[in-house]
């Protein structure tokens, strides 16, 4: 069995996963969709979700991107629901979800988003959660990612880069989430270069160890070129 299809089995088996990064900007948008895709490539009926967007003045909503990318691996992928039903809630500035809200005069409500997520698994399942920045990035002034992850027993698949520094980075990550016997399903390593250096290779040969010392997966997630999103 294939690192990916032992990776599909594990989320398979819950009806909810969350994708964590080791930090912003490791993948975890890219990973969410090519898991979308390959699921959709066996016939399993999947969805994405976020609970918090931050960024819109810059940026399309992950979501839409998620679907982008699941076609690039399914053509045939076809999406249960609408991106923005998708998203909890959506916001302007690009900063951590606590600020963003802040910002916009909104308060991000922790029960709304456990609601909209166990609505969405009555209409399908399993749905992949793209969480927002690192593990421990505050959603609220008072609650960080792996708080809700702790106090709602979800699953992780855990995003990290092959570039230099990521190791520290995705030790500590895989420390957090396992010291609160929160369960990872596998490590996904997003190349976000096409160049391949002895650092890439090394950093994913150790990652990897990382990965088998847990007893879960390490997934290769090779470079994708930018895609164009439209709404």
């Amino acid at each position: 069995m294939s690192s990916v299809d032992d990776l599909i089995d594990r989320i398979s088996d819950h009806p909810a996963v969350v994708v964590v990064g080791t930090g912003t900007g490791v993948g975890k948008t890219v990973v969410t969709g090519r898991l979308l895709g390959e699921m959709s490539l066996r016939d399993i009926p999947s969805m994405s979700m976020k609970w918090v967007q931050t960024g819109l003045d810059v940026d399309p909503l992950d979501t839409l991107k998620h679907d982008n990318i699941a076609r690039g691996v399914d053509p045939g992928y076809s999406a249960v629901m609408t991106p923005k039903e998708r998203t909890v809630y959506r916001l302007p500035m690009a900063a951590s979800p606590h600020l963003a809200a802040r910002v916009a005069g909104i308060d991000i409500d922790a029960n709304r988003c456990w609601e909209e997520l166990t609505n969405f698994t009555l209409a399908v399942a399993p749905i992949l959660v793209e969480g927002a920045g690192g593990v421990l990035v505050p959603m609220t002034r008072t609650a960080t990612l792996l708080n809700w992850i702790s106090m709602w027993q979800l699953p992780v698949i855990v995003v990290a880069t092959d570039q230099l520094g990521t190791l520290n980075a995705t030790a500590l990550t895989l420390e957090a989430i396992d010291r609160r016997r929160i369960e990872i399903l596998g490590v996904g390593v997003s190349s976000l270069s096409p160049e391949e250096t002895l650092v890439t290779l090394d950093n994913r040969a150790m990652i990897g160890a990382m990965a088998e010392r847990l007893d879960v997966p390490m997934v290769h997630f090779p470079f994708i070129s930018k895609l164009s999103f439209t709404y």
